[in-house]
């Protein structure tokens, strides 16, 4: 049986590029969120196995997610990343 992952990112090139990279090694994309808040609603709903968070997204970004889902789900098994050096964020 595949994996199941939920893609995070607001950047629809990276969500593709993720999606192609993870189905053509096994795994199934079975959500994809462009934003914090869906993410942590997809993940109630479809509860995969992994999720990929990119750390900077609108609306919610990945670490208030990441707390989201971990509250949920402690057992969550979550990978965030960034393209954090394009951008200046204050965290």
């Amino acid at each position: 049986m595949l994996k199941t992952i939920l893609v995070a990112d607001d950047s629809m090139f990276m969500r593709n590029l993720l999606k192609n990279l993870l189905t053509d090694n096994d795994y199934q994309v079975v959500a994809e969120a462009s934003d914090g808040s869906s993410a942590v609603s997809l993940y109630k709903e479809k509860a995969p196995d992994i999720v990929i968070l990119d750390l900077t997204m609108s609306i919610m970004n990945g670490l208030d997610a990441l707390k989201n889902i971990l509250k949920f789900d402690p057992r969550a098994k979550v990978i965030i990343y960034s393209a954090m050096g394009q951008k200046k964020t204050n965290y």
